[in-house]
């Protein structure tokens, strides 16, 4: 059977892995690697640099270095997200085709799908060369809480990649199938997942037939990324008052303290204590300055604890939609390299009453639950993946609904139906001799139409001409296993069927 791969598409770094010979074996590049930096450079010769190797471009040329791509994947321009990460990364995002995202730099402009393309290719291409063999199919995982358009536009960048997309995973649920093959086990499971640039969490029935995503909750953006910034704040504003320089307005030097601020955040993982060290940050009147300073573990998580008070009251979110409280799990499972925070695995441990788990590796776990569920998908069986669950449940992570008259929304598939799940409503002309019907399709939880995300629109045309009210639609909106949108719309009176794939509206770019 050929190889399926498993991917951690991930927002600072991604991983993939794939089973074989019993075994799930996670990918490594030539120098042993298991995880790579989500990072291109597009250089002015045309070539395109992915990884570790893109990694030393950031400080010297921001504006074509892209990190952090996947935080726009799906998101319009006019998504407050969208607002106010435009001042926390140095290249250009401006405003493309149906007002999706684009991203300024050699070569292009290009859209979010093709950036995260470029990182998919990469993982595509050392899989083959560790492996020896071509491959073209692949589960990607996902944020719990990304919505239609996300999971869409990740489809996307994987066929741009040279991949048919076999499956989508939750990148909770992924990280869960991991953990079970070290022998963790426990009847209602927790999983806080807290990356580079999103947190999730999912509350998971486990059982050898089937597991359950009981509810799942989140923020898209909300990770790493941003306490690399509160840090690099804190730190420019203390160089600002001691030297009379603002490093925020310099593009290279503020690059430059981030990365500084992101390797003393993994060191203050570790010790107690650390210098964050820029040397050659400014040139003044004065000579050429230094930037340094100590900081404590204790003075990170002055600056961390609101960031992860954000991500302890999510949790306790999850448990009132999943109808639970702290007392119902069994078991807390660590995923992602933010996870490592000492403060993170403290807060946790107070929130819950439960010492977390954090026995895998929280870089490659949940590439590792994606390779899982890829050779699952592929028919594949093989003895040590025998006890793990046979089906997995899903849920819809937004409501799916409609927009009404006078801005409101009628929400036709609740928040956290198991999947698959289908949804009905019915609604009638309104107008002597009708014709047509439109409707906007939006996934969200507002009761205002315009906080939600529009999925797509279609109308329903050529209804019988007859008296207001005497025509019906009944409209169906469906969600299949995939996670993926399907509408259709029945005119009862002609009996003619109008079948749909809401498909996030339109392409970011023409062609694909």
């Amino acid at each position: 059977m050929s190889v399926a791969l498993g991917i951690d598409l991930g927002t600072s770094n991604s991983c993939a892995a794939a089973v074989r010979d019993d075994a799930v074996v996670v990918v490594e590049d030539d120098e042993g690697r298991r995880s790579m930096p989500s990072i291109v450079h597009f250089a002015s010769t045309g070539r395109v640099v992915v990884g570790s190797r893109a990694l030393p471009m950031l400080p010297s040329e921001p504006r074509n270095t892209i990190m952090s791509a996947k935080r726009f994947l799906g998101r319009r321009m006019n998504d407050p997200a969208v607002r106010v990460a435009q001042n926390a990364y140095l290249y250009r995002i401006t405003v493309g085709p149906n007002n999706w995202p684009v991203i300024d730099a050699w070569g292009g402009p290009y859209a979010v799908p093709e950036i995260c393309a470029c990182v998919l290719r990469e993982l595509k291409r050392r899989a083959e060369q560790f492996f020896g063999e071509r491959i073209d199919k692949a589960v990607i995982t996902v944020p719990a809480n990304a919505d239609d358009a996300q999971r869409e536009q990740t489809r996307l960048a994987g066929r741009i990649a040279g991949l048919e997309v076999v499956g989508l995973l939750n990148e909770p649920t992924a990280a869960a199938l991991a953990y079970s093959l070290t022998g963790a086990s426990g009847e209602r499971i927790l999983v806080y997942d807290f990356g580079g640039g999103t947190f999730d969490c999912s509350v998971i029935q486990w059982a050898v037939q089937s597991a359950k995503v009981l509810a799942t909750h989140g923020d898209t953006f909300l990770g790493g990324d941003d306490v690399d910034l509160a840090m690099a704040l804190s730190l420019a504003t203390k160089f600002n008052e001691r030297e009379g320089v603002d490093l925020r307005g310099r593009t290279v030097q503020w690059r430059r303290l981030l990365l500084a601020c992101e390797e003393a955040k993994r060191r203050l993982s570790r010790a107690e204590r650390t210098t964050v060290e820029v040397p050659d940050v400014a040139n003044t009147s004065r000579g050429v300055l230094d930037l340094a300073f100590e900081l404590t573990r204790a003075d990170l998580e002055i600056l961390v604890e609101p960031i992860v008070r954000q991500t302890i009251d999510l949790i306790l979110d999850t448990l009132a939609l999943a109808g639970l409280d702290v007392y119902s799990v069994d078991q807390v499972l660590l995923v992602g390299g933010s996870s490592r925070l000492p403060l993170v695995r403290s807060s946790v441990r107070r929130a819950l009453g439960k010492t977390p788990l954090f026995d895998l590796d929280p870089d490659t776990a949940v590439a590792i639950g994606a390779a899982i569920e890829a050779h699952r998908l592929q028919g594949g069986t093989c003895p040590s993946l025998e006890r793990l669950p046979r089906e997995i449940v899903q849920v819809v992570p937004h409501a799916i609904g409609l927009a009404t008259a006078g801005g409101g929304f009628d929400p036709v598939i609740p928040r956290n139906s198991p999947l698959p799940v289908i949804g009905e409503r019915s609604y009638t002309t309104w107008r002597e001799a009708q014709q047509e019907m439109r409707f906007v399709v939006l996934q969200g939880d507002s009761a205002n139409a315009a906080d939600n995300a529009r999925l797509g629109a279609f109308v329903i045309d050529d209804l019988p001409r007859r008296p207001a009210g005497e025509v019906e639609v009944k409209l169906t909106l469906e969600v299949g296993t995939d996670g993926l949108l399907r509408a259709s719309a029945r005119d009862t009176f002609s009996n003619k069927v109008h079948r749909y794939r809401i498909r996030v509206s339109e392409s970011p770019r023409g062609g694909w």
